[in-house]
């Protein structure tokens, strides 16, 4: 058993990037209006700096700042952006910035294939690069290149000769930072590098920008509203809200000792691992747009709990970060097995589902997916159940056969004690639609043309001449309106509106709203808070949770962070599975404090710790190698990637079997109980 440990950083130099109240200002309908105001911020050699807050907060203009590339109607006010052996960048012309940007500033934006070409493999787009820059050996050029990718554990020669749509998300993450150090920068920014990554490639990114950032002595800033990706990873953490820094410092003191109530509010609002999930409070309200961002006293007063008279009137300035030392070491509670949900009518019940993909490619050849083997599962009347796993484990292929979209190959699917696979499509359909999707991205699910009030009223209609219920227009909006005050939205305010006028998470509840139009027995949660703020994430949890208590609703969670399938509610079941096998399950709380199966063991290990607030537990496994779908075993599907793989895990296949006497079920050879889940530290005493 291995412990990972953080790699001690180079010594910290001069500043290499200095802001100096910097002002960047957006022109709307005539009025500008400030995104960013008055920031100042050092990038020192040798250190990462964190940059953190809600989606509208300013830190992706602040950090395209730095490139002198806000886009239009922005444009930087005022301030000064200087790079070490540049000058100030804010006032150079955009052919001297060509020059800068790429040689000297290397930025890896959030999803790295819409900065890449389709058209052209990764080696080629080098080569462009290179041309762009007046690089004269070229052939050097794409040798630095392949030493970057692999020492990013990739196939330097496979990679230079794919196309993006070739590589999974992960490796095209890697290949952002290769873009953007390739041709040697000292200041690397990085834009949500991690966002919709599962965790453990998650984990993989972040161990390769800390190991490419020490041997490269760089000044880093990394941009995301994940606590636990900075608390992982960062030296420094500053955190933003409403344009402004309103809290900067080391980031073990900040996040031991914050002292802005906003920061407390995002730190308390972060789904974690360990402790009470019912300590956990969603951040109320939502983040202020341009237009509505205090000009005068405190930007966050709208939203906190303590404000006062005076902070209408006087803005806060920053001030030193002082620390204080933690208290001792409190374990998280342990919830015992429930009983209200025994005796309930099972609404799905899953037996043996299987799938298989046959594809043949002109330069791949034939090729066999297993996306399921075997997955049994029961869902009772109001609840829950939990699939986590890696990106291509299988996960959304189970929720698209259970709502009628995808196929199965062969095992047996029962709705209501029906098993649908002896109906015909016909007769399914009223089945399947008792069972309703809660897509991934709230900002592709909803017609971008059309109202709220339009996108809830056909559906509503449809389930009216169905049922015979009222499908006037009276009668729809004021069921449109019941609906969404049920899942926390005011009718008369979102009901004229377009999606776009709408923040993430209001948008999401929308989309809950849209799939109980049909009242449906059955949601089915597809990464549903996986690209949203962190602070509006426990909002949609508690939602999620409120309806299996208010309306008996049944819920499928699907998800790749396993801290956030604690929040979906008491009596959830936990189902991991690997290569399309479950290979271990059971109640969430019993999965996640006692995990006997490996891979589940590195799942948890992969979970970024939060630095001062947590302790790693003491058997945390190592990072595992990439996943390589061509290495074939006829026996365990893990033990080409497990640590304590024997000559019999390569020759049999285990299958799932009771831990002890427990509900607990496993599917390996030598289960073996191992603490890699931290333990909560107590908050120092006042």
């Amino acid at each position: 058993m291995t412990t990972t440990t953080k790699k001690a950083a180079p010594e910290v130099g001069e500043a290499e990037v200095r802001v100096r109240d910097l002002r960047v200002h957006y022109r709307i309908n005539g009025t500008e209006y400030p995104a960013v105001a008055n920031a100042s911020l050092d990038l020192r050699r040798g250190e990462i700096t964190g940059l953190v807050g809600e989606s509208g907060s300013g830190k992706s203009t602040l950090a395209l700042s730095l490139m002198n590339a806000v886009p239009e109607p922005g444009r930087i006010a005022d301030g000064a952006i200087h790079v070490d052996g540049i000058g100030d960048v804010t006032t150079l012309g955009a052919k001297a910035m060509r020059a800068v940007r790429g040689s000297a500033l290397g930025y890896v934006f959030q999803a790295s294939q819409n900065s890449m070409n389709p058209l052209k493999t990764i080696g080629k787009q080098i080569l462009d690069l290179g041309r762009s820059h007046g690089v004269k050996d070229l052939p050097a050029l794409l040798s630095r290149a392949k030493q970057l990718a692999e020492r990013m554990g990739l196939d330097g020669n496979r990679v230079l000769d794919s196309y993006q749509h070739e590589l999974s998300g992960g490796m095209r993450q890697r290949l952002g930072i290769v873009f953007a150090l390739v041709l040697n920068a000292k200041v690397l920014i990085l834009d949500e590098p991690t966002t919709a990554l599962d965790v453990l490639s998650q984990s993989a990114v972040l161990k390769i920008i800390r190991q490419v950032h020490d041997e490269n002595n760089l000044s880093t800033l990394i941009v995301t509203h994940d606590m636990g990706v900075v608390s992982e990873l960062a030296d420094n953490l500053a955190v933003m809200y409403g344009g402004r820094i309103v809290e900067h410092g080391p980031t073990l003191d900040l996040l031991r000792n914050p002292t802005h109530p906003y920061t407390k509010a995002l730190i308390g609002a972060t789904a974690r691992i360990v402790g009470d999930p019912a300590a956990a409070r969603a951040l109320p309200g939502r983040p202020p747009d341009l237009t509505t961002i205090p000009r005068t006293g405190c930007v966050f007063r709208d939203r906190c709990v303590f404000k006062m008279d005076i902070c209408a009137e006087d803005e806060p300035q920053l001030a030193e970060h002082s620390a204080q030392p933690p208290a001792g070491v409190s374990r998280g509670r342990r919830r015992g097995r429930p009983h209200h949900l025994e005796g309930r009518r099972v609404v799905i019940e899953a037996r043996g589902i299987t799938r298989t993909y046959h594809s043949r490619g002109a330069f791949t050849g034939e090729r066999t997916v297993h996306a399921l083997r075997g997955v049994d599962f029961t869902l009772p009347k109001g609840g829950a159940v939990a699939f986590i796993g890696e990106s291509g484990c299988g996960k959304t292929t189970l929720g698209k056969i259970l709502t009628g979209i995808e196929t199965f190959d062969g095992g047996e699917l029962v709705v209501d004690g029906v098993e649908l696979s002896k109906l015909s499509p016909r007769k399914r359909a009223p089945y399947f639609r008792r069972i309703q999707m809660i897509h991934q991205d709230p900002y592709s699910a909803l017609n971008p043309t059309r109202t709220i009030e339009q996108i809830l009223g056909d559906p509503l209609r449809m389930r009216a001449k169905e049922t015979g219920g009222a499908a006037s227009a009276s009668g729809v909006r004021a069921r449109a309106s019941e609906l969404l005050e049920l899942v926390g939205l005011e009718p008369d305010g979102v009901l004229p509106k377009y999606p776009h006028q709408l923040s993430g998470g209001q948008r999401q509840r929308v989309v809950i709203a849209r799939a109980l139009t049909v009242d449906p027995e059955v949601l089915i949660a597809d990464e549903a808070v996986s690209m949203i703020d962190v602070s509006m994430r426990l909002g949609i949890l508690a939602l999620l949770h409120d309806l299996r208590e208010r309306l008996g609703i049944s819920l499928v969670f699907i998800t790749h962070d396993v801290a956030t399938a604690r929040y979906v509610g008491e009596g959830a079941e936990l189902h991991v599975i690997y290569r399309g096998q479950v290979i271990e399950s059971g109640l969430t709380d019993d999965v996640i404090q006692g995990p006997v199966h490996p891979y589940t063991q590195c799942l948890l290990s992969a979970i970024p710790i939060m630095r001062g607030l947590e302790e790693p537990g003491p058997d945390r496994l190592a990072p595992l190698a990439p996943l390589d779908e061509k290495v074939a075993t006829d026996g365990c599907l893990f033990a080409p990637r497990c640590p304590f793989a024997t000559e019999r895990c390569t020759a049999e296949r285990p299958v799932l079997e009771a831990v002890g006497g427990s509900g607990q079920l496993h599917a390996c050879f030598h289960p073996t109980p191992r603490r890699v889940v931290g333990v909560e530290i107590a908050p120092a005493a006042v």
